[in-house]
């Protein structure tokens, strides 16, 4: 709306405002003798008008018939005017967003795709803002793409552009692995007893993953340690060799001559047999384990075994037994004898992936003192053959969580039980624990029928009364012939049959359901003319309670009546405001932008038509409207019923009587040109 219509509407509303002063002063109680007076007054109507009503009756004939049925009265009644205020429109927030993973190792270069999950689920994807606290490190882009770009750690963070300061996040660690290296002093040639340790320059520097894994072609000639010192104890030429353990498979060697030592002749006792501890074993990516060997005899004069693998791919071997596993999948170690009797053992091997992320299904668990709860989590990739995490608790007095993942309530209160890979590779997550009152039950409140294009609104009641948390989510089994939003409103989509179901949000996993029937809308206008005829011969009674809490005395109800019958009908009470003041019915209806518009009395204007349906206003001066006040200012209001060629058939409110508590409601007809009528508010029905 322009800026120059929402002035002109706010300085209609000022005007209208300021003339139902007048109308509120005819309504109220009267306390002094003058205000009763005037109530009198305008209660009494003139008898001449009330003979020409008669004299028309009697001319014509099928008149007089509706004539003798229906008694033809006046009504007297002038109420005060009410002013409701506009609807605000919240806007639902974000709550919360979550990550597919809340860590990640990746190698520089190396990409990967973070999901998230919203609550609400449906926003809009494209108002969350992707950042990283260090863009050198890793970034991402507006659709969760991780590009690493160097080696170090950064979170990344994905926030709602809405100002409620929510977001996600998951912390990166970037590595880089060995590219190449170079040895500094290596010797070429050493004395028998001499020792000299080699340095391997690393490129590129930033390599994460230093070591190196070092071998000697001949320990009778050289030996070398895992820190690179050659220690020469025989005579002869070896070679010595290093070998990253990162995965880059880089190998360096170079050849060193011994000088000095005289071994003496050994008798040659041959191995028997070769043997391993385990002929099995299973383990993670990136680990080692030593292979234990025996040799036999114990006196077997080269007792030196040659180790290899089946497939490098999963699983590598150093000259020591030492295995490093290095992909998902199976392999064979061997160890091999070198002196000649040809004998070997293998033990099978089987790498299973490290964890790539760790996630509960229930972030939130409700339970009960002395309740256990069996939380599992959901392990990327999964594992059958070793554990997957491992469990503790933040806080042991409150719940303890054993090594398969079972919590025991002992105490009142919070704590979070994490999972955290066994891999070693800090993948975890958390589920937030609350000792206390669950929920136990869900009772669904609201109409088993939803109109075609139109909404009902459900709600919750929950049980027990004192359970901790009352949240719940809405779902529909059928979202083709209703949806249902998170506050429990169901969209009739198309006609049929649909389940809702209500689902505590507490961890107890509590559901209630709800049949509901979409069907097309019956006709309103006849349901408000149904509702309105069966009121006719009651009293105020029922109608006051419903609009003022309490009965009361002596205070005009036609407004009331008519303001209570659009109430009845599931989203009439939408077309009019409900009031007390006759005028307010159109008046306020009709400035606060609600679906209908104003028409004129035959009286005023001989093109106006009543139509079944109108909510109808009357004065009672005899001129069809009152000098110096607006168009709708009005001392009586009624339902339109019929209306034939000569007569308009209504229904009112607080007639018969010039006593307010002795009123009643009924039926009666005017003249069509009655300059009683001021006029017409006629509801949209069809919106």
């Amino acid at each position: 709306m322009s800026s120059k219509k929402l002035t002109s509407i706010l300085l209609i509303a000022s005007i209208l405002i300021s003339t139902s002063v007048q109308v509120s002063a005819i309504n109220t109680y009267p306390t002094t003798a003058e205000e009763s007076t005037v109530a009198a007054t305008e209660n009494t109507s003139e008898e001449t008008t009330a003979v020409d009503e008669q004299e028309n009756l009697t001319e014509n004939p099928t008149v007089q018939e509706k004539a003798t049925e229906i008694v033809l009265e006046k009504d007297n009644h002038k109420t005060a005017d009410q002013q409701e205020s506009q609807t605000t429109i919240d806007k639902v927030a974000v709550k919360s967003i979550v990550t597919s993973a809340r860590s990640l190792v990746l190698e520089n270069g190396e990409s990967y795709k973070l999901t998230i999950e919203t609550d609400p689920f449906d926003i809009d994807k494209d108002t969350l803002t992707w950042q990283s606290t260090n863009n050198t490190i890793a970034e991402a882009d507006k659709d969760g793409n991780i590009i690493a770009n160097g080696v170090g750690s950064c979170t990344i963070k994905v926030y709602a552009d809405d100002g409620s300061d929510v977001y996600g996040y998951c912390a990166v660690t970037v590595t880089q692995r060995v590219q190449n290296f170079a040895f500094k002093d290596a010797p070429k040639t050493m004395k028998a007893g001499e020792q000299i340790t080699v340095v391997a320059n690393m490129i590129p520097l930033s390599a994460t993953n230093k070591i190196l894994r070092w071998t000697s072609s001949d320990k009778t000639v050289a030996t070398v340690s895992q820190k690179g010192t050659v220690t020469a104890v025989g005579n002869g030429k070896c070679t010595i060799t290093a070998k990253t353990v990162d995965g880059s498979e880089v190998v360096k060697s170079f050849e060193v001559e011994c000088k000095g030592k005289t071994t003496p002749a050994k008798e040659n006792i041959k191995v028997t047999s070769v043997s391993t501890a385990t002929i099995r074993k299973i383990v993670r990516e990136n680990t080692s384990f030593k292979m234990e060997t025996t040799v036999s005899p114990s006196n077997a004069s080269n007792k030196d075994l040659t180790y290899t693998t089946s497939n490098s791919k999963v699983a590598t071997v150093d000259e020591n037994g030492n295995v490093y596993a290095v992909g998902k999948g199976n392999c064979v170690i061997y160890a091999s004898t070198k002196d000649g009797s040809n004998l070997r053992a293998g033990c099978v091997v089987t790498v299973e992936e490290n964890a790539k992320s760790v996630q509960f299904t229930r972030k939130s668990v409700i339970c009960r003192i002395d309740e256990t709860v069996d939380l599992k989590p959901t392990v990327v990739p999964q594992r059958t053959a070793l554990p997957d995490v491992v469990y503790r608790s933040t806080n042991p007095n409150v719940a303890t969580v054993d090594k398969n993942g079972v919590i025991t309530a002992l105490a009142k209160g919070n704590c979070q039980i994490i999972c955290i890979s066994a891999d070693g590779m800090k993948v975890y997550d958390k589920s937030n624990i609350v000792v206390g009152q669950p929920v136990h039950s869900i009772k669904i409140h609201g109409n088993d029928t939803v109109y075609l294009g139109s909404v009902t609104t459900l709600s919750a009641r929950i049980f027990p009364f004192d359970a901790d948390s009352k949240e719940v989510t809405w779902s529909s089994s059928d979202n083709s012939i209703a949806t249902v939003s998170s506050n429990g409103t169901v969209h009739g989509l198309s006609e049929g049959e649909v389940t809702i179901t209500c689902r505590a949000k507490d961890g107890s996993e509590v559901v209630a359901t709800k049949q509901l029937t979409v069907e097309e809308e019956p006709d309103v206008v006849q349901q408000l003319i149904d509702v309105a005829k069966e009121q006719v011969g009651n009293g105020p009674s029922k109608y006051r309670q419903w609009f003022y809490n309490n009965e009361g005395w002596d205070i005009p109800w036609c407004a009331i009546f008519v303001s209570w019958c659009f109430d009845q009908i599931d989203g009439l009470g939408k077309y009019i405001v409900a009031s007390a003041g006759a005028g307010s019915i159109a008046r306020e209806s009709v400035a606060s932008g609600l679906s209908g518009e104003w028409h004129e009395s035959e009286y005023s204007d001989s093109s106006t038509t009543p139509q079944i349906g109108d909510v109808i206003e009357f004065v009672w001066d005899g001129n069809g409207r009152y000098l110096y006040q607006d168009k709708y200012f009005s001392d009586h209001v009624g339902i339109v019923y019929d209306v034939d060629d000569y007569f308009v058939y209504t229904i009112e409110g607080n007639t018969g009587s010039d006593d307010n508590d002795a009123s009643s409601v009924k039926r009666k007809l005017y003249e069509r040109t009655s300059d009683k009528i001021n006029g017409y508010y006629r509801p949209d029905y069809t919106k």
